[in-house]
């Protein structure tokens, strides 16, 4: 049986009250999510499934996001490959 927390003090020690709904900071105005302003651009590819565990391991390894391991990897790839301007 799920019974709620009283509203006390020592449960609310050094939080603030938003009247916004959980996670509503990360919503445009039309609802959608909003994107890093770092990496506006999105980018999706399909990987195999052997590709996926490996990169759950590096990430972990290197206790990052998977989608900046991507972002490390085209952007190692780039620089390699790309003369420039």
């Amino acid at each position: 049986m799920n019974t709620p927390v009283p509203n006390t003090t020592a449960n609310n020690i050094g939080q603030q009250r938003s009247t916004q709904p959980i996670g509503a900071s990360k919503l445009d105005a039309n609802g959608k999510r909003k994107r890093a302003t770092k990496y506006p651009i999105p980018l999706h590819l399909s990987i195999t499934p052997e590709m996926n565990r490996q990169l759950a391991r590096v990430a972990a390894d290197m206790e990052i996001p998977e989608a900046s391991i991507g972002r490390i990897a085209l952007k190692k790839y780039l620089q390699a490959h790309d003369p420039g301007e």
